[in-house]
């Protein structure tokens, strides 16, 4: 049971810290205040945690992604053009 549960934590580490930088470049050219982005993207990874399986593929997690994002790689720059 531990191991699956640190299994679950560092699928979940893995998501939040590949798909974090993308996500908060894409909040602050979004126009989200700077002192309320981390809430905000705690509350999306939160979100996420508690409705999908943190087994799915990246392919099915980037499809749960707005359309505009979709096609952004979390892996770029965050000096990325997201409108």
């Amino acid at each position: 049971m531990r191991e699956s549960i640190k299994s679950q934590d560092e699928r979940f580490y893995s998501i939040h810290s590949r798909y974090y930088p993308l996500l908060r470049t894409i909040a602050q050219r979004r126009g989200i205040p700077y002192d309320e982005i981390d809430d905000v993207l705690q509350d999306a990874f939160l979100a996420f945690y508690e409705h999908y399986p943190l087994t799915w593929p990246d392919s099915k997690i980037r499809a749960t992604l707005p359309p505009e994002i979709r096609t952004v790689s979390p892996f770029c720059s965050p000096q990325i053009s997201v409108t």
